[in-house]
């Protein structure tokens, strides 16, 4: 899966921007929003699947340890 960067930086504000545009009728659809936004960088994954997948295992093990208030990651 390829993934593009944006060229706004401050995207979370920009989304704010497009959905009070969108609500005031300054842009009539996404559509209309989809044609003006400008993609930056294009990345695409070149990672294996074992070590991807290994990584991914990882987190998962970290973001449940700090959900669940441990500290105990990869036991």
């Amino acid at each position: 899966m390829e993934v593009w960067t944006s060229e706004v930086a401050e995207l979370s504000a920009m989304g704010s921007v497009y959905l009070a545009g969108l609500g005031v009728g300054f842009w009539a659809s996404l559509d209309d929003i989809v044609r003006i936004s400008r993609q930056g960088q294009r990345f695409t994954p070149s990672i294996e699947a074992a070590v991807r997948d290994r990584l991914y295992q990882g987190w998962q093990e970290a973001v449940t340890a700090v959900l669940s208030g441990t500290s105990r990651i990869g036991s």
